[in-house]
């Protein structure tokens, strides 16, 4: 691997060909192996449609080397782990904005402006996706092909009014540029740019802690629940 090579993206694409060939708990495993890569502060905004793409294409190739049957039902959820993701990291990117502004803080314009564009390239990648990702993908039928591109549609669709969203809470925002004196009213404590990226990635990284010990006290309770009724003894 050169060092040219998004270290995260390979990552990603490694953790996806990992979840697909094990068939397991796909789509939640999937999002959250998208969201991870932001919570845990190793990537950008700008470097999601990457990131998801290279998860694709590693489903993709284990799909293609193995042809399981039930293909379409592993990409469907694939697709669907993908948007879940982008959701959950639009949501977040809102909601740093917006925890900040009722706290009479702002970002860096930098930032900002930079979220937005992010966020854009995210929607063009979403529309570009479909026709990269079904090009390498042709053993299926006409019928199938079309089920499986609507699927991928409505599935981004599903994504789309959270990217929205976030963009539209960053344009409301004053932000100023990194180092300027804060305007009244406004506290001036990311007077640097970084800080909103950070903040994004606070409330990615505290939502997976959560979702992790949720699923951690529901594997504990189903095995005590299997001890108490004497099974697996």
């Amino acid at each position: 691997m050169t060092a040219e090579k998004n270290t995260a993206a390979e990552q990603a694409r490694k953790e996806a060909e990992t979840i697909v060939e094990e068939a397991s708990d796909v789509q939640q495993r999937i999002r959250d192996t998208l969201v991870s890569a932001f919570g845990e502060g190793q990537a950008k905004l700008s470097e999601l449609p990457e990131i998801a793409s290279a998860m694709m294409d590693g489903a993709i190739d284990v799909l293609d080397k193995s042809s399981p049957q039930d293909s379409k039902s592993v990409l469907r959820q694939v697709t669907d782990g993908l948007s879940d993701g982008m959701t959950s990291t639009a949501n977040a990117a809102r909601l740093a904005v917006e925890e900040a502004q009722g706290r009479g803080e702002t970002f860096a314009k930098e930032d900002l402006q930079r979220m937005v564009d992010d966020l854009k390239t995210i929607e063009q990648m979403m529309v570009e996706s479909t026709k990269e990702t079904f090009d390498r993908f042709q053993e299926l039928a006409g019928d199938q092909m079309k089920d499986l591109r609507d699927h991928v549609d409505r599935a981004y669709a599903k994504a789309r009014p959270a990217i929205e969203e976030a963009i539209s809470a960053a344009l409301k925002n004053p932000g100023q540029f990194a180092g300027e004196t804060a305007k009244t009213g406004a506290k001036a404590v990311p007077r640097t740019a970084g800080m909103l990226l950070q903040a994004v990635g606070g409330i990615l990284q505290g939502a997976g802690d959560v979702l992790s010990s949720a699923g951690k006290r529901s594997s504990q309770s189903e095995a005590k629940d299997t001890v108490d009724k004497g099974e697996g003894i």
